[in-house]
C-alpha cells in the first residue's frame, strides 16, 4: 500500500455499507488523500448482497488522538436470535 502517512495529519477511517446493486465509490471531499478498500459479500444466509467500503484518509493538520478507539454494537434484546429474525421483528 503506497499511502502518504504524515505525522501532522491524523489518519481517519469511515466504514460504508450498501446493497451491492447501489454501491458507489465514495470520495470524502474533506480528505486531502484517501484510499478505498472495497469488500463485496454475496450469498450470505438471510442477508442481501452487500458491499463494505472502508475509506482511510487524512485531512486537516492537527494532533493525533492520545488513544485508539474501537466501537462495537451490542444487542440488548433477542441476543441469541439470528439477524434475519431480528429484522423481521422490527
Amino acid at each position: 500500500m503506497n499511502y502518504p502517512f504524515t505525522e501532522t495529519q491524523p489518519l481517519q477511517g469511515i466504514l460504508f455499507v450498501a446493497p451491492a446493486n447501489k454501491a458507489k465509490l465514495v470520495r470524502i471531499t474533506s480528505f486531502e488523500e484517501q484510499i478505498n478498500l472495497i469488500l463485496p459479500f454475496s450469498s450470505l444466509a438471510g442477508v442481501p448482497d452487500l458491499v463494505l467500503q472502508l475509506v482511510l484518509g487524512h485531512g486537516l493538520v492537527g494532533p493525533w488522538p492520545p488513544y485508539a478507539y474501537l466501537l462495537f454494537g451490542t444487542l440488548t434484546e433477542h441476543e441469541d436470535a439470528p439477524l434475519a429474525e431480528l429484522n423481521r421483528n422490527r
